[in-house]
Order: C-alpha cells, then structure tokens, then sequence
C-alpha cells in the first residue's frame, strides 16, 4: 500500500477512523492476514460487522454461533458414552460460552484483515453488489442492522442451545425417583442407578419392542443379602396392560422399613424373564 492508495482511494472507501484503519495496514507485512486486534469486532461483533456493511460476514457470523450451538447439544450424550462425570446443564453452559467468544474472538483479531480485503475489493469496483459491498460506516445500520439480526437468530439459537442430543431408550427396564421425570432418553438414566433412603419413592418403566398385549405382566423384586442369598421384597402380576410401555411403583424409599442395600429387579411375560435392572439404596 503506497500513500497515493491511502489519499485517493481508501481513505473515502473507509470514512470514519480511517486514520485507525490505516495506522493497522501499514504497520502490518501481511494486512490481509493479520492487522491487528480490533475491539469493537472482538466486543460487538454482529454491531461491527453491521456498521462496516460486512454483511456476508454477519450472516457466518451467526452461522458459527448456531453451528456452536448444535455441536454444544451432542456433549452431555458424548460425554455419557465416554462414562465421565458431569454436570448436564454446566457442562453445555460451558462449552457455549467458549463457542460464543471464538466466534467473537476469530472477528477480533480477523476483522481488521477482513476488512482490509473488503476495501481493496472496493477500490477495484470489480462487480461489487451495492448491498453487501457498501463503502463507508454507518451508526444506522450498525444499531438497526445488528439489533434486527440478533432478534432474528436469537430464536433459532435458542432452540438449538436448549436442545440435547438425548437417544430413545432401547428395550428394557429402567428405575426412576419421584424427584426426577420419567426417562425420555439414554441421558435421563443412570447406569447404575442409586437412591437416597427417605428422599422419594422409586418408579419402574419398562419397554418393550411389541406391546405386551394379553399377556402376563410380572415383576420381582429382590434384596440382596449379606451372604449372598436373597430375599423378596414383592412379587407381583398384572393383567391389564397393553402397551409396549409401562410404568409403575416399584418400592417406598421413603419407608422406614425399606432397608438399604443391593437391589434386584426383573420383569417377566408369561413367566419369560424379558429385562432386568439392579439398583442401590442407601443413607446417604
């Protein structure tokens, strides 16, 4: 960039801070690459890009906080798969808010060599739309621009951050507490399932690949005890359902009577075991 460039064709090109702009391009050996981090980009990135007409860039903007959006959904299930510990609404909370400022950090220290490209594209004058290749700055459409584009995809990013990536739950039985919501996914279960005495009743569902129809609904309930042998806690048939799902009360926790320990749980139709869980009871 010579001084010639600078007077006659960039400095109209860019309009306000042009001073700033330029101080960056010529400080830098590669301005295209790398000039500089820009704050107003890193702070207010959809308001910067809005302001200087790069509205291209406005639009991938929000197509990497919604991408961020939808990768932050797999990783309570990721995380399940892998056995790790976590916190199912810290740990996506977490990763947004670092997928968030990426975003905004990529625009910080790439806006000022964006934008540079974005004038020498405009110097050239080489079929340039005048919508998304605009010259100048413009407050109005940064405030106007901006607000509109966040209420826009603030929806849709929404639903894609509050939405987890939670499989159906195969065949089998599952042990649920009244404190928590009937299992809808693999995420809603735990793969050993552990309970506090006195906290909540303790609920089963179970499901089936084919409904249970006329046949005959049993469950067994068993404690295991010190030796090793077992004692039956309730054996129970049913006739009355029909679907491929139930659910039902299993055993009060909140019972004073209800020991503590190992427990084991099976489910049989038409006197055929068909699935079988194992949980814990304990004081604390």
């Amino acid at each position: 960039m010579n001084q010639e460039d600078v007077n006659t064709g960039y400095i109209p090109l860019i309009d306000n801070n042009h001073s700033y702009y330029l101080e960056q391009w010529q400080k830098h050996k590669n301005p295209e690459r790398y000039s500089g981090l820009n704050w107003g980009a890193l702070l207010l990135t959809p308001f910067w890009l809005s302001y200087r007409h790069l509205y291209d860039w406005l639009m991938l903007y929000f197509l990497m906080q919604l991408t961020v959006a939808v990768i932050v959904s797999f990783i309570p299930f990721i995380l399940s798969c892998l056995g790790l510990e976590h916190n199912p609404s810290l740990v996506p909370w977490f990763a947004g808010v670092i997928g968030f400022w990426s975003a905004n950090a990529f625009f910080g220290l790439k806006g000022n060599a964006l934008y540079y490209k974005r004038i020498q594209l405009l110097s050239q004058k080489h079929n340039v739309s005048p919508l998304f290749y605009r010259s100048g700055a413009s407050l109005k459409s940064g405030i106007l621009t901006g607000i509109l584009s966040l209420l826009l995809f603030s929806p849709i990013y929404a639903m894609a951050e509050q939405w987890t990536f939670n499989p159906s739950l195969d065949p089998g039985v599952y042990v649920f507490s009244d404190n928590s919501r009937v299992p809808a996914g693999q995420l809603d279960v735990e793969e050993r399932p552990h309970f506090i005495k006195y906290e909540a009743r303790i609920n089963l569902l179970f499901i089936h690949d084919q409904p249970v129809g006329d046949r005959d609904f049993r469950l067994l309930l068993e404690r295991e005890l010190d030796d090793g042998e077992k004692e039956m806690i309730r054996d129970r048939t049913f006739n009355i359902f029909s679907s491929d799902t139930v659910t039902l009360d299993l055993l009060d926790s909140e019972d004073p009577l209800t020991d503590t320990g190992t427990y084991h749980l099976a489910i049989y139709l038409d006197e055929e075991q068909t699935a079988t869980e194992s949980f814990t009871i304990s004081l604390r």
